[in-house]
């Protein structure tokens, strides 16, 4: 598959889960990046991306509005901690 398909499969909110799960790992980071962007990304791959080498796919879950939910509702360090526990992070 190449970059372009994987960059349009990060972004499609039909996209499943799973697939997204594994676009996390990606090596390319503009695949990352809008991973990070798409609103259908668990929160688990979400937390993931959070702590990505590149700067702007950190910044991406930052303006991700599922990632701003979690911070609103104050429970965004709960969600960390959790997926440490299950050896998510």
């Amino acid at each position: 598959m190449t970059v372009d398909e994987r960059i349009r499969l990060a972004g499609n909110r039909k996209t499943p889960p799973e697939t997204l799960a594994e676009l996390s790992r990606d090596q390319d980071e503009r695949v990352r990046y809008w991973l990070a962007q798409n609103r259908k990304t668990p929160v688990e791959t979400l937390v993931e991306l959070s702590r990505d080498q590149n700067h702007q796919v950190r910044r991406s879950v930052a303006t991700n509005p599922k990632w701003k939910r979690l911070e609103e509702a104050g429970i965004l360090d709960q969600v960390i901690a959790a997926s440490k526990y299950l050896g998510i992070l």
